[in-house]
């Protein structure tokens, strides 16, 4: 999953992410990017 900016990606796309990390530090930083990325208000649809 790396830093998340696939799910992040997918998140403005609007489409379903799935991923796996190994480190837990990564996986945070990961899941608080997408997290804010869905929550996150699209301007334009």
């Amino acid at each position: 999953m790396g830093s998340g900016t696939t799910g992040v990606a997918c998140a403005n796309m609007g489409k379903t992410f799935y991923g796996i990390e190994r480190e837990r530090k990564y996986f945070d930083i990961a899941c608080k990017r997408i997290e804010d990325a869905y929550r996150q208000v699209r301007l334009f649809e």
